[in-house]
């Protein structure tokens, strides 16, 4: 019987190599992020608990066959053979699978792999896969898993592991394998493929940035090595034409802009144009073993950026801002506008923190940024003497001369601050401020050796800088800002710089080189960032230029148009990175392998040469298990999960659901642990096994692929195989983009437009940044309304209000929403305090005096002053004319809000007659975060209900409360917060009784205003808002 379970194992051991041999994707998908890509956790976890349990053929997700028998047998071998023929069936039926019927339901253009892989269940990170249907992400593959539950109940059934790039179909659960695939896995991974034998050449031509159309740039090289290079470049063109124009693919893509994130945006652009960064942060070797999420996630961005074959003309920074959030303690964060200055240093000071080696204090970062400075110190005699009260004595390098103690020493930098002159004070004849101009050169004197700077932090000195080493790029930083005693001022002088050719040794004294070096002190201009509009309130764009031919492009958020250099040159520059010229050839510092060190050297020979060994050996751990250690069962079910690459639901993937751009969390559970995608509908369930939310998915919606979001695995649920079929490699590049050296030193060459499954194209490195909403719940909310019927929602007010609010019974909706208000804060408070979310967002407070006349007619009035708290502020409007015009024309009598607003100052006073006769007064003493507003139209007399037409003239944009009200002044910590944007507009046509009512909603995502009625939705302009009769009206408080 040994014997024949050796055999048994062996004989599925010797089937697993053939499958993978015929297989084009499972040896070649080599993720370096993620060690032992293919020993699943779940496997291990399902194997345990068969060791423990015995023998269950509903656990695992693997294929039982019910036809044998339930009835005990006490005979060991002929239940031993009715268990092997039962596993024999299983692992045919879970091999890898080329011929899955499902391929057809891949819908690429939903796939988005830019955000964090999460379950979009259970919110975990572990094992997650990204269904290739709808592009939701799951976790787990096996039954009870929220990818195998996705699977059953959507009917999606192709799924990519996230990590591994596996595609699997589920609840099958076998691996499908599809060339058709690759390209998922490209999106999901950028790579590129080794061995290119023209590799040599087009890394000269990339270093000196030769376009291919311009062959008669020959002439400007020297020694005839630019007419050796030409002739092999037409040499090229005219034998492998198709080739060549793959090298000379640019690849510039833009990057999408979340709220308030621009500064982020402008500063990966900047950085993207960094060739040894940018190439060294494609090959995922040069830092697999680094553990900082921040590391990882801005190599995953860079290589998102540069990738030539998205399923969408952008890239979100959505995962990158996550780990920038968690890396800087929140102080830079989304929704919250930031000093690119200040991210760009903290940026590049954190990765030289976790690249840096151990040995030497040496990384990337200093490699390309970093320079030195001689700086010289003057401490005048009175600064000397309280330096010396204070402790401070003469240290090593300080003199102490006459009247002065002069302290030389030397520093390094990563960026140079330069000073702006000041603006003039005065106006031009024509009335108009004067933009002053200063040339580049005059503001680089700072660094001569000989100009004098005067600083009073810590102690008064004067300060004089020289360059003792420049930097391979030079960041220089135009100081525009300047905080005075009140408020933040802009220096709006333009300096006049140069694009190409910046000669530094022309105007600042530089070192004399060594004797086998040549001094380099050129550099072109490869990144301007400037800053648009108030201090405060502007916003940040960026010019980038494009190698391959010499274009310069503008970039600011999604929006990416070429321009002139001569534009680039006229902005207000406020941080420009330059390029070092470099020799001709260094092949080294082409492919940036200026850090490749033995180590790494040894650890790109095992992933590039020895990867398949090892991926067998790994694969081979996972069939044969040791009897003693595991047991023949465990064996057995090993044996009966092999990959399959037929898997018959890989048609049922929907590329064009697929988003991976969004926190890898289950969206049942909220965890992120073990999170897989389905490919089908692309929500991300947790786990894989029974139980779990991606199995319970796959058989409720019958959607049966997943992809671990973080081995890139892709399984088949229920039935729980990994599928192995190179046609989801696309959505495991989506979901995790990679490159190679090779494809690294071909990116600035690439000029050709990709175009995604959307239908937009793209220049690949000029991606733009999208802007994620920070008040996504009323969109969310919106859009359900929009979508699903209100039924449930209506007999449940029905129930509630005690049929206050019934179905074909027209009301008030100031009513309604005051009402649905306290109802929902009394069923959401807290028991400890009278809060609920409600009262967080909508409650304000007024102040109240009221005045009552004495009883007996005299003098004497009794004054009550109490607060009280609101929801909802009401403001009467004037009655209207009781006369018509000369037309016989009722006259539409117009008012501005400012004058009805005058209600709150605490000065006017309102007469009431209930419930007694009184005047009132109202202040505002704590405005909400969304205040709402009600215009007093309907008003009820003796006989009918009368309808006040006047026109409310409100603002759209930046309510300006404190201008119109006094408001209560701010603690020392808190900021003042008066200014208001209009987000919804309700109105009221037609007559009171018989009218109908219509809303006016903002969009943030694009600054657009939509008219909605019932099931009716346009587009409509901000004026025409304005001009509608208003009645309900929701303002937001800037933030």
């Amino acid at each position: 019987m040994a014997r024949e379970r050796d055999h048994g194992v062996g004989e599925g051991s010797v089937k697993r190599q053939r499958v993978e041999e015929g297989s084009s994707s499972a040896g070649d998908i080599d993720n370096p992020l993620v060690p032992y890509n293919d020993v699943d956790e779940e496997e291990d976890n399902e194997t345990r608990e068969q060791n423990n349990g015995g023998m269950d053929g509903d656990e695992g997700g693997a294929v039982v066959d019910d036809d044998g028998d339930d009835d005990d047998d006490d005979d060991d071998d002929g239940e031993y053979n009715e268990q092997e023929a039962s596993i024999q069936r299983q692992r045919k039926l879970l091999e890898p699978r080329e011929d899955c019927p499902y391929l057809d339901t891949v819908n690429r253009q939903v796939l988005d792999f830019d955000f964090e892989k999460f379950c979009s269940v259970s919110l975990s990170n572990l094992n997650v896969y990204a269904c290739l249907v709808c592009g939701k992400y799951y976790q787990g593959r096996g039954k009870k898993s929220h990818a195998y539950t996705h699977s059953l109940e959507a009917g999606h059934h192709v799924y990519i592991n996230l990590q591994t790039e596996k595609v699997y179909c589920l609840p099958d659960g076998y691996e499908i394998i599809d060339p058709s695939l690759d390209d998922i896995r490209h999106v999901l991974n950028p790579r590129w493929v080794r061995g290119d034998t023209h590799s040599f050449m087009f890394q000269i031509v990339m270093h000196v940035g030769l376009p291919g159309n311009k062959l008669h740039s020959w002439t400007k090289t020297e020694c005839g090595l630019g007419l050796l290079m030409g002739l092999i470049t037409f040499l090229e063109w005219c034998a492998f034409p198709s080739l060549f124009l793959l090298h000379f693919l640019n690849v510039h893509v833009g990057l999408n802009n979340i709220q308030g994130t621009d500064f982020v945006n402008v500063t990966i652009q900047s950085l993207m144009r960094v060739t040894p960064l940018r190439n060294f942060f494609l090959i995922p070797e040069n830092y697999q073993h680094n553990r900082s999420s921040l590391v990882q996630r801005f190599g995953e961005l860079t290589r998102k950026i540069w990738h030539a074959r998205n399923f969408k003309g952008q890239v979100s920074p959505h995962e990158f801002l996550q780990a920038v959030m968690k890396a800087s303690k929140k102080r830079f964060r989304i929704g919250q506008q930031s000093d690119p200055l200040e991210f760009m240093a903290w940026l590049l000071n954190t990765l030289h923190a976790e690249l840096k080696t151990s040995k030497k204090n040496n990384s990337i970062i200093y490699d390309c940024f970093q320079g030195e400075l001689e700086v010289i110190k003057e401490i005048p005699k009175k600064a000397i003497t309280e330096k010396k009260e204070s402790g401070g004595g003469i240290t090593d390098g300080e003199t102490e001369r006459g009247d002065a103690l002069t302290e030389k020493s030397r520093m390094p930098f990563l960026m140079l601050g330069l000073d702006l002159p000041p603006p003039p004070l005065f106006k031009d004849v024509m009335e108009k401020n004067i933009i002053p101009q200063v040339p580049l050169f005059n503001i680089l004197k700072k660094f001569d050796g000989e100009t004098v700077t005067e600083v009073v932090r810590p102690h008064i000195a004067r300060m004089k800088y020289r360059v003792t080493r420049l930097p391979r790029y030079i960041i220089l930083h135009m100081q525009r800002f300047k905080k005075n005693n009140f408020f933040i001022e802009k220096n709006p002088t333009i300096v006049n710089f140069p694009v190409k050719n910046l000669e530094l040794k022309d105007y600042i004294p530089l070192p004399t080189p060594k004797e086998n070096e040549k001094l380099r002190s050129k550099y072109d201009l490869i990144a301007n960032i400037v800053h648009d509009g108030k201090p405060k309130e502007g916003v940040y764009r960026v010019f980038v230029q494009r190698k391959s031919e010499e274009l310069w492009y503008e970039m600011q958020d999604l929006h990416v148009s070429e321009t002139l250099p001569q534009m680039v040159a006229l902005s207000e520059a406020y941080l420009q990175i330059y390029e070092q010229h470099q020799d001709w050839f260094s092949g080294r510092e082409v492919l940036g392998e200026t850090m490749v060190t033995k180590r790494e050297e040894i650890d790109r020979r095992v992933v590039d040469g020895e990867s398949s060994i090892k991926r067998q050996k790994l694969e081979g751990a996972v069939l044969v298990v040791d009897d003693d250690q595991q047991g023949s069962s465990s064996q057995r079910r090993r044996g009966q999960l092999e990959p399959r690459g037929d898997c018959p639901y890989l048609d049922t993937v929907n590329r064009q659901v697929l988003d991976f751009d969004f926190e890898k969390k289950c969206s049942v559970s909220l965890e992120k642990l073990d999170v897989y995608a389905c490919l089908v509908c692309g929500k991300y369930y947790q786990g894989r096994r029974k139980n779990t939310h991606a199995y319970t998915h796959s058989l409720e919606e019958d959607h049966h692929v997943y992809i671990n979001l973080k081995t890139e695995k892709v399984y088949c649920l229920p039935d729980g195989y990994e599928i192995d079929d190179p046609s989801l490699d696309d959505i495991r590049h989506v979901l995790n983009p990679r490159f190679t050296r090779e494809q690294v030193a071909q990116l600035d060459l690439n000029s050709r437009w990709s175009r995604a499954l959307d239908g937009s194209d793209y220049l690949p490195g000029m991606v733009g940044l999208n802007k994620l909403q920070g008040t996504d719940f009323v969109n969310v909310t919106i859009q359900s309304l929009m979508t699903v019927s209100p039924h449930e929602f209506l007999q449940a007010v029905m129930e509630v209000s005690e049929k206050r609010f019934c179905i074909g019974q027209q009301s008030d909706p100031l009513e309604f929403m005051e009402w649905l208000l306290k109802t929902l804060h009394a069923a959401l408070r807290t028991s400890k305090r009278d809060s609920s979310i409600i009262y967080d967002y909508f409650q304000g407070e007024l102040e109240v005096i009221k005045v009552i006349d004495s009883e007996t007619g005299g003098d004497d009035v009794l004054m009550e002053k109490s607060r009280m708290p609101f929801m909802v502020l009401g403001l009467d409007l004037p009655p209207p004319p009781l006369f018509k015009d000369v037309m016989d024309k009722s006259i539409i009598p117009q008012v501005p809000l400012f004058n009805i607003l005058k209600k709150f100052d605490g000065k006017t006073a309102t007469e009431v007659g209930r419930p007694h006769i009184a005047q009132m007064k109202y202040r505002v003493t704590k405005l909400p975060k969304y205040l709402i507003l009600h215009m007093q139209r309907f008003k009820e007399n003796n006989f009918f209900i009368e309808k006040n037409p006047t026109i409310v003239n409100f603002p759209v944009k930046n309510l300006e409360l404190k201008d119109y009200i006094p408001l209560p002044t701010p603690g020392e910590n808190n900021k003042s917060r008066s200014k208001y944007d209009l987000i919804a507009n309700v109105v009221h046509d037609g007559k009171p009784k018989e009218g109908s009512y219509r809303v006016f909603v903002h969009r943030k995502s694009d600054e657009l205003w939509y008219e909605l009625q019932d099931l009716h939705i346009s587009e409509t302009l901000p004026q025409m808002v304005a001009l509608s009769e208003a009645y309900l009206q929701i303002y937001e408080q800037h933030q």
